[in-house]
């Protein structure tokens, strides 16, 4: 097998929906290239593994030649079967940076495994997608003895047409010390959030277990539509977290201004289960603030969307009041 291939403002029109398959590692750059009209019937196209644009197979490569990079690309998956990525590397390097893959979302992509990323008991690749378009769910592997590497994935910017980032990651664990670390960092959906309800985006999945890890902490605030962090009355804010968040710490922040009402509040956030993660006791709506609770909170399957509200149902203001909560996952 030939290592480089290197394409520059290229469009590329496949009967079978496969474009690359590297047994041999290699090294693989395109800029600008397109890939339209990919819909695969697997006549063709023999892979095991479906119908990855790029698959990347094999574990004895000669080090420094598994690098793949695509920049400014446009891929068109135009049924179930076509999808973006297959590797199992043991090593090396994947980036895929001004990506679109959202021109075409066939019906039920949602559930449809796009990129596979398995490292087995090895390093991997470290992994890039970064102000992408992004569809279907990518899927991260590793095996029972991966614990003594640690394996790094990284989105940045990136719009991913999925409702919450447990729809889009998808984890098969076979050791959860060596467990892939995915970050997310101002990624977003594509779905619109009501005022004071938010899916929180921002965090580290895997830092909770990984062995080989820094420690992945991340932490949002509760806002409304007008930016202000507390409910009044009766009203809730809610913020729904990844799966398996471990909270570690709970900040109410209040300047007191331009409050003025006397009333007594608490603000609570609570997880969906109804269980009280903190709470600032009763004080006067109007009262500077800074309260900072360490906290070893794990939120429950099925009580991912936390919540806060003032338990006496009184606040009548609207202030600047703000609840921020520090979580792992």
């Amino acid at each position: 097998q030939f290592l480089n291939y290197w394409a520059t403002n290229c469009k590329f029109w496949l009967y079978d929906g496969q474009f690359l398959r590297a047994r041999k590692g290699g090294h693989f750059h395109f800029v600008n290239c397109d890939w339209s009209g990919l819909a695969p019937g697997m006549t063709l196209n023999q892979s095991s593994n479906g119908a990855p644009l790029f698959e990347l197979l094999g574990t004895d490569h000669a080090r420094g030649v598994c690098s793949l990079t695509v920049t400014g690309g446009r891929v068109e998956h135009k049924n179930l079967l076509s999808k973006l990525i297959y590797c199992e590397w043991n090593y090396g390097t994947v980036s895929f940076r001004d990506v679109d893959c959202g021109a075409v979302t066939p019906t039920g992509y949602e559930t449809v495994t796009n990129a596979h990323f398995s490292s087995g008991n090895d390093q991997g690749p470290t992994v890039l997608f970064e102000g992408c378009d992004l569809i279907g769910r990518h899927l991260y592997a590793n095996g029972a003895s991966s614990h003594v590497y640690e394996h790094n994935a990284a989105y940045r910017l990136c719009l991913i047409r999925q409702t919450s980032p447990d729809n889009f990651l998808r984890f098969s664990r076979s050791s959860y010390g060596g467990t892939w670390l995915v970050g997310l960092d101002r990624c977003r959906s594509s779905n619109a959030n009501t005022s004071g309800n938010i899916v929180v985006w921002d965090a580290v999945f895997g830092s909770r277990w990984a062995m080989n890890s820094h420690c992945g902490k991340r932490s949002f605030v509760f806002r409304d539509s007008i930016g202000a962090g507390q409910p009044q009355s009766s009203t809730e804010f809610t913020a729904r977290v990844p799966a398996g968040t471990f909270v570690t710490r709970v900040v109410f922040r209040n300047p007191g201004v331009p409050l003025s009402s006397i009333v007594q509040v608490n603000f609570q956030v609570l997880d969906g289960g109804g269980n009280v993660i903190a709470e600032t006791g009763n004080h006067a709506l109007s009262s500077v603030m800074y309260l900072d609770l360490p906290r070893c909170h794990s939120v429950g399957a099925g009580n991912e969307t936390l919540r806060l509200r003032d338990a006496n149902g009184v606040a009548n203001q609207v202030g600047r009041m703000f609840a921020e909560v520090e979580f792992l996952c």
